[in-house]
């Protein structure tokens, strides 16, 4: 009996979207886990099969973008500002279709530190859409995950389509990690500097 329950559970955690609630979207941890792991074919740019937004204004101020070539032609570039690794900006692309975002970003879970007790109380946060343009384009974003006391927040936007001006289309999602209390406003501005 265990077996077959077995069999089911692993395609479950594989894909995020055979979870109530779950959106179907641009996972990053298999980019975390090639990063630690990248070998000189996991950085040939030749490889990539999407056209790549990135964000030369942030590399003129933090430098080169860390870059890794994903599954099946996609790809992520990091660009992590040297004077606080907690301020970064992910653009994960792909050819793979994912389904629009539902009128609801997926809830995330505050720890709810209050500083001055020194106490933690978690709650499951229902977030709100957030607008910024990316090469012209309205995009959603979202916090994902609440900052805690030296922890930075994590803003997503939703899985979007964008065609690059030769008319090639991809998927791409962009996370942006900053350090303060209320971090949308910022992370929007970070969005606007995404281009072709």
């Amino acid at each position: 009996m265990l077996k077959p329950l077995a069999c089911l559970a692993i395609p479950m955690l594989l894909c995020r979207c055979a979870f109530p609630g779950a959106e179907e979207t641009i996972d990053p941890n298999p980019y975390q886990l090639l990063e630690e792991q990248a070998g000189p074919e996991n950085r040939d740019r030749s490889k990539v099969n999407v056209p790549m937004l990135k964000a030369p204004d942030l590399a003129k101020r933090w430098g080169a973008p860390k870059f890794l070539t994903g599954f099946n032609g996609a790809y992520a570039l990091r660009y992590e500002n040297p004077k606080d690794k907690t301020q970064t900006l992910t653009i994960y692309g792909t050819s793979k279709k994912y389904p629009v975002a539902g009128p609801v970003p997926p809830r995330y879970t505050d720890v709810g530190h209050d500083e001055e007790a020194g106490t933690f109380e978690p709650k499951e946060v229902n977030p709100v859409w957030y607008f910024s343009k990316i090469d012209g384009k309205i995009v959603r974003y979202a916090v994902v995950e609440a900052g805690a006391t030296d922890d930075p927040w994590e803003l997503a936007t939703e899985t979007f389509r964008h065609a690059a001006a030769d008319g090639r289309e991809a998927s791409y999602r962009i996370f942006v990690t900053l350090p303060g209390k209320a971090p949308h406003l910022e992370a929007g501005e970070f969005l606007e500097l995404v281009t072709y």
